[in-house]
């Protein structure tokens, strides 16, 4: 994907390919922890915290690009016409990370509401 789809930048082709791919692949890079968390389903609170904290940073980071779509008045979709994909593949990317570790922050925030200290995630 990095290849087809990367930013519009002075930077070198290489560059602008891997800034790509780290975006990409930081999209799904969180689907092994969750998928060891959910078989042990008890979580240790550093690690409940932290996977939050990212699942919280991922929302802002999706939210700073939906605003900045909205307040660019229209120049993103002036470039989408021209071929330019960049933002939009940033911005399913950002929506496919958010929508990942949402499910893991509403287990999280449910424990720590009702006092728990260990976040208990049902089997799939």
């Amino acid at each position: 994907m990095a290849v087809l789809v990367y930013p519009n930048t002075s930077l070198p082709l290489y560059t602008k390919m891997m800034w790509a791919f780290g975006v990409y692949l930081e999209a799904i890079v969180v689907l092994p922890q969750l998928h060891m968390m959910q078989r042990t389903q008890l979580i240790e609170p550093c690690t409940a915290l932290y996977v939050f904290a990212l699942g919280l940073s991922r929302f802002f980071g999706a939210a700073y690009w939906i605003l900045r779509v909205y307040e660019s008045t229209e120049a993103y979709l002036f470039l989408l016409g021209h071929g330019y994909l960049w933002v939009p593949m940033v911005l399913v990317a950002e929506t496919v990370q958010t929508f990942i570790l949402s499910d893991f922050c509403y287990y999280y925030t449910k424990s720590m509401l009702n006092g728990n200290l260990l976040v208990r995630v049902p089997r799939v």
